[in-house]
Order: C-alpha cells, then sequence, then structure tokens
C-alpha cells in the first residue's frame, strides 16, 4: 500500500531517532571533568595562543599559591581581597586543582595576550585602576585588560601592558598589581601546563612511524655512539635521531633506532633520579624497555616509563640543556616534554 507524505516523514524521523539512541550521550561536564586530575608538567617554553596554564608564585614548586577565579563552589581555603568575582589565591599541592585554577592565554595581534579562566566567563582585570596596589579580579565589564608575558630564566612574569613598571604577584593574600623594581623575585611566576586526554587514542603516536623526538628548547634525542648512551643534539636528522615506535601493549610503546635493532632502555631498571637511559641491543620487554606517552597537546608528550612515576628527561635545568647533555631517567612534578616530529 503506498504510504502517504505525513507517514513517510514520520518513518524518517522514527529512523533518524532510533540512530541518535545508538549515538553515546553528549557529557556535557567531560570539558570540565578533565581537568579537574590532570596529568601535568612545569612549562618553560614560551607561551602559545589559548595555551591553558595554571599560574603559581615561583617560589611555591608545585605547592604554592595558585591563581583561581572566585566561586560560590569553592571550598578549600581562600585567600586574598574581598574584590567581588576576585582573582583569588590558594596554597594546595599536586592534584587537588579545580578548573577554576586554569587561564587560558589569548595572544592579541600586538603580541599580548588576554588571560581569560579557561572554562568561566570573565578574563583578569584590575580593581579600580591600574595602580601600585590594585587588586586583580577577573570581570570583563571593565574592558579587557592585556598583559604582556615575559620569560625569567625558567620562570615568568606577568605585566599590565598600559604599565609595564607593575608586573602581576601572587601570594598569601591575594593576588595585585606591584612594582616589578621592589619586587623582582616575588613577581616571578611557575606556570603548569596539562595533558587532557579526553580520547588517549587520537592523541596517541601511531605504531610503526619514524620520528625525531624534539625538545623544547629545540635539541633533539640523539645517540652518542662511541659511548653507546642517549644524550640531546643539534638536529641533523641522521640514523641515530630517527626513532621508530613499536607496540609494548597496554598503551606502552618501545623505542627503537629505526635502522638498527637497539631500544631505548632505563639501565638496569633502575628507579632513581638520574639514571642513565641508552640503547640496548636485545628487546627483552622489561618495564624498563616501555614507555607511555602523556599528550599535552600539539604532537607533545611527556613520555613516561613503565618503571612506575618516572620520566625521560634531560640532564639540567633549562638555562643549563647544550648539545651531549645525557638523557636520564627522573621523578619530578617538573616534567619534560618531547615534541614528535614524523620523518
Amino acid at each position: 500500500m503506498k504510504k502517504s507524505i505525513f507517514s513517510r516523514i514520520l518513518s524518517t524521523v522514527c529512523v533518524f531517532a532510533a540512530v541518535l539512541s545508538l549515538l553515546p550521550a553528549l557529557n556535557l561536564s567531560a570539558d570540565a571533568a578533565a581537568y579537574r586530575n590532570p596529568s601535568w608538567y612545569r612549562k618553560t617554553g614560551d607561551v602559545a595562543n589559548e595555551e591553558k596554564l595554571l599560574i603559581e608564585n615561583a617560589s611555591g614548586n608545585g605547592n604554592g599559591y595558585f591563581l583561581y577565579f572566585k566561586s560560590s563552589g569553592f571550598t578549600s581555603a581562600q585567600h586574598g581581597t574581598s574584590a567581588v568575582d576576585g582573582a583569588w589565591t590558594f596554597k594546595s599541592g599536586k592534584g587537588t586543582y579545580t578548573e577554576n585554577a586554569y587561564f587560558e592565554f589569548q595572544k592579541q595581534s600586538d603580541g599580548t595576550y588576554r588571560i581569560k579562566c579557561a572554562l568561566k566567563p570573565g578574563a583578569l582585570n584590575t580593581y579600580l585602576g591600574v595602580s601600585n596596589g590594585s587588586l586583580i579580579n577577573a570581570m570583563d565589564w571593565h574592558g579587557d585588560l592585556k598583559w604582556k608575558v615575559e620569560r625569567v630564566g625558567s620562570n615568568y612574569r606577568i605585566r599590565s601592558a598600559s604599565n609595564t613598571n607593575l608586573a602581576l604577584k601572587i601570594d598569601s593574600s591575594g593576588a595585585r598589581l606591584v612594582n616589578v623594581n621592589s619586587y623582582s623575585q616575588s613577581t616571578q611566576l611557575s606556570f603548569y601546563n596539562i595533558a587532557i586526554c579526553e580520547d588517549a587514542a587520537a592523541v596517541q603516536p601511531k605504531v610503526g612511524q619514524t620520528y625525531i623526538f624534539q625538545t623544547t628548547n629545540g635539541l633533539v634525542l640523539d645517540i652518542d655512539d662511541g659511548k653507546n648512551n642517549a644524550i640531546v643534539w643539534n638536529r641533523h636528522g641522521g640514523w641515530n635521531q630517527k626513532w621508530i615506535l613499536q607496540d609494548a601493549g597496554d598503551g606502552y610503546y618501545y623505542i627503537k633506532i629505526e635502522s638498527q635493532n637497539r631500544w631505548l632502555d632505563v639501565y638496569a631498571a633502575t628507579k632513581k633520579n638520574g639514571t642513565n637511559v641508552t640503547p640496548y641491543g636485545t628487546l627483552h620487554g622489561g618495564n624498563n624497555q616501555k614507555w607511555k606517552f602523556i599528550s599535552v597537546g600539539n604532537d607533545s608528550y611527556c613520555i613516561k616509563s613503565a618503571l612506575g612515576d618516572w620520566y625521560l628527561d634531560v640532564a639540567g635545568d633549562d638555562a643549563g640543556v647544550k648539545c651531549g647533555n645525557n638523557v636520564q631517567l627522573w621523578n619530578s612534578n617538573t616534567k619534560d616534554v618531547w615534541k614528535l616530529i614524523p620523518v
């Protein structure tokens, strides 16, 4: 029997509804949930546009005072001013942050930044003018305030773009602008980046792909063949800088020199800061040869050993890393980041 137009439309709607019912439900809170227990590392490179960061006073070393956007739902100890909708501070340790503590750095055409709360409306601003002692809030209705972000060794400083003598200071009293000349040390800040892996498979490197592993200062993972040792060196594209990834199961990889049967190996499976990482001539499948890639975005990763909370690291602080520095194992809040470049 020939169906009416109405019946055909109704049938189509029913089919469409049935298909939708098979799709996973949309989790409106997934974005917020991803921020609550992130993998994180201390940032040392330049700030990218739209990068989301935690902001801490540099002396805190991961356990100091952090900036956060005041929220009625936040129950941890609150410090700071009584400014309405203020950018308050809280003192805490790893793993206890809320999404209110993440700020997105939006780069402007003039090289300055607008710094907005990542998951809330409002951008960092001053309360009642830009002057020494001005309190910081997170409201849009004063007009967006622009900020200059500068490197200070391995730390950062956030200056007011309209008065570069003033910079952001974070402490137990809250967040405010102060004169840089008077507070050179206490205006230094640490930035922490976060790894959000809602879909881990989508951001993982490819098995069978050859990569160059590049550090944040441009040096790359290299083999000093005379010493059979892993180091960093200027990129030249030789055989000793090309690494192919092999599946080790359970989300781990073996990291093999592309042209040789040698695999990146933690010496004697020793769980100790500074343990040497070398190319080993036998694939034995131990945990000291297995590595997990924790995405931090932009094809970059913290590389974690299957031995536990130990990471692939370059010896030396950020300012002192140079050609020939050793590659080692390290357990720290400040994890090195490696960019994987396909070749």
